[in-house]
């Protein structure tokens, strides 16, 4: 299976709803933050543009920023549902 935008979009919503059920169901605030750093280093390890953007290393460092961003999100904030 080759990751589009489109299915690692998709992917990272799936993470992100799993671990904040996790963190409902279990009370602890990790599982939460746990999501967001997976998203984060999914967007670092593999950068993936739309589909009229193109894979220059300008826009790939902005991807990376962006899940650089998400792993700060999930390291300073903690969500408790």
């Amino acid at each position: 299976m080759k990751f589009t935008y489109k299915n690692q979009l998709i992917i990272s919503c799936v993470i992100i709803l799993l671990f904040n059920v996790l963190n409902t169901v279990f009370k602890h605030w990790i599982f939460s933050s746990i999501g967001w750093w997976l998203c984060g280093l999914l967007w670092i390890i593999h950068p993936v543009g739309t589909k009229n953007m193109e894979p220059t290393k300008k826009n790939l460092l902005i991807i990376r920023l962006a899940g650089v961003f998400l792993v700060i999100v999930g390291l300073v904030v903690h969500f408790n549902f």
